[in-house]
């Protein structure tokens, strides 16, 4: 059984520097993300049973790429989602988010993006549990050759 993780293409807020986490906020893929999603799409094997998207449109419009060339099911898991902005969600990038990324580098693992975003320990803890979900089913990590950000998982 393979399980493709993959990041998604480019979508409208990315090109519009915004930051979005939040499905009723989310943007969708642009014509240039639909272009690098079926790039790495042809390059993925076609024997593919599983495909876990967060469920933020421009991931769901990517993994129903997969989809369409694998026949794979898509599982929809929550715990792999985009980082909660807190109260910067729908807003750009700015010097505060960047000294909060500096401190999170650091080690600090409980200052927030904002008042209830996600710290470093709350992200880390709900993809700790993701994967140990997958290890659980005896699945072996297989460093994909497709983007850095891509992984496959082999049964």
């Amino acid at each position: 059984m393979n399980i493709i993780f993959m990041r998604h293409g480019e979508a409208v807020d990315n090109v519009r520097g915004v930051l979005s986490c939040k499905e009723i906020r989310c943007s969708v893929l642009t014509e240039a993300g639909f272009r690098q999603v079926a790039k790495s799409v042809s390059k993925l094997p076609r024997e593919i049973d599983k495909i876990y998207s967060s469920p933020l449109i421009r991931t769901l419009q990517t993994a129903k790429e997969i989809m369409k060339v694998s026949g794979a099911e898509v599982i929809i898991d929550n715990r792999i989602r985009e980082i909660d902005w807190g109260e910067y969600d729908g807003k750009p990038n700015n010097p505060e988010l960047d000294a909060v990324r500096a401190r999170q580098a650091a080690g600090d693992f409980f200052v927030r993006f904002g008042q209830y975003g996600d710290n470093k320990y709350s992200l880390e803890l709900r993809l700790c549990d993701f994967l140990d979900d997958v290890r659980k089913r005896n699945f072996k990590i297989i460093p994909s050759q497709l983007y850095p950000t891509e992984l496959s998982f082999r049964l």
